[in-house]
């Protein structure tokens, strides 16, 4: 992904395709959160190498689910795959300090309906805020499924407009056709 002349890489544990799309479905809607470890197990072999030189610390955000979402799962999906990460890498914080913007329909039609590309495309980074922590800290943004790039791309530039260090981005899954690394190349 490329924000500002800069390449932030996206590492992706699989493709959002067969037993694995199950898996995530059932993660994330069947509350079955044990599922967590196994969709990003085994990401602390690529990051542990992007650690940056300034900083013995690496941050570990992730993106924050929608209200409505959260509401109605009563957990934070991105949460859990985030304390998986951290679980996996030495010397990590987790942080959330990357916000969703207003209150619009959080209680309004509390089940998941899919947005359109058009719509998912159309995320701006002011559809996030960025709470108050340590400036330039190097950071990993970590999501559930990458289907395309908006959601990654809006948070990634809130996280910069604020002065963050986005050093990459870890999915659990993206969607097939979609170019993305590896977590197992």
């Amino acid at each position: 992904m490329s924000i500002a002349g800069r390449s932030i890489p996206v590492y992706s544990a699989g493709e959002y395709s067969g037993v694995r799309r199950s898996c995530l479905l059932d993660f994330k809607n069947g509350s079955r959160r044990y599922l967590a470890k196994h969709l990003l197990g085994g990401a602390g072999a690529f990051t542990d190498s992007l650690r940056h030189p300034d900083s013995s610390v690496l941050t570990i955000v992730p993106t924050p689910s929608s209200l409505r979402g959260q509401w109605s799962r009563g957990f934070s999906p991105t949460g859990l795959l985030a304390k998986v990460l951290h679980q996996e890498l030495a010397s990590t914080v987790v942080n959330r300090s990357l916000v969703r913007r207003g209150l619009a329909g959080v209680l309004r039609k509390p089940q998941h309906t899919p947005r359109p590309r058009a719509q998912r495309l159309a995320r701006s980074d002011q559809d996030f805020r960025v709470r108050e922590f340590a400036p330039r800290v190097p950071i990993v943004l970590v999501d559930d499924v990458a289907v395309t790039g908006g959601t990654l791309r809006a948070a990634t530039v809130a996280l910069i407009a604020a002065e963050r260090c986005v050093l990459a981005v870890v999915v659990a899954a993206h969607v097939p056709g979609r170019e993305f690394f590896s977590l197992n190349p």
